[in-house]
C-alpha cells in the first residue's frame, strides 16, 4: 500500500511469551502500591470515556 505510515509498535524485538511464564512475568513488574486506588479509577474513566452506559437488553 503506497503511502501508508507505518504500523504502530514498541522498538526493538518482540520475543514471544509462553502462557506458562505469564505469573513469572507479572510478578517481575513493578507494584503500584498507593497508586492503586488512583490508576483503577484512572481506567475505569477511560473505559467509561470509551464504552457508554448501556441496558444489555437493548441490544
Amino acid at each position: 500500500m503506497a503511502g501508508a505510515s507505518p504500523a504502530l509498535c514498541p522498538p526493538g524485538h518482540r520475543s514471544a511469551s509462553k502462557v506458562s511464564e505469564l505469573n513469572a512475568i507479572f510478578a517481575r513488574l513493578p507494584k503500584l502500591g498507593d497508586d492503586a486506588e488512583t490508576f483503577e479509577r484512572d481506567i475505569a474513566d477511560a473505559h467509561a470515556a470509551i464504552v457508554p452506559d448501556r441496558d444489555p437488553l437493548d441490544d
